[in-house]
């Protein structure tokens, strides 16, 4: 958790980690994919790049619920997040 809450921003919206990654600076599926293939501490490397370079703005509650419990079921739980916030 300690790995990538400081390059995450707060906001009291509701948004989620995978939301936040939909608002950033063109967060390829590729990208995502790969941290979701990946295995530890891989996955976790993969996804602290892409929060620096993203630096998105999320509820601190929400993504460090996502960081402390990571495993594959937060994988999953960020990229379906991701995929159902996707601007049309």
């Amino acid at each position: 958790m300690i790995f990538c809450l400081p390059h995450i921003r707060h906001t009291n919206d509701g948004v989620g980690l995978g939301k936040a990654l939909t608002r950033g600076k063109n967060v390829s599926e590729k990208r995502l994919f790969q941290v979701v293939r990946s295995d530890s501490p891989n996955d976790m490397i993969q996804l602290r790049r892409i929060v620096q370079m993203v630096e998105p703005s999320v509820n601190w509650t929400l993504a460090a619920k996502t960081l402390w419990y990571w495993n594959d079921r937060s994988k999953r739980d960020l990229l379906e997040d991701y995929f159902l916030n996707q601007p049309k």
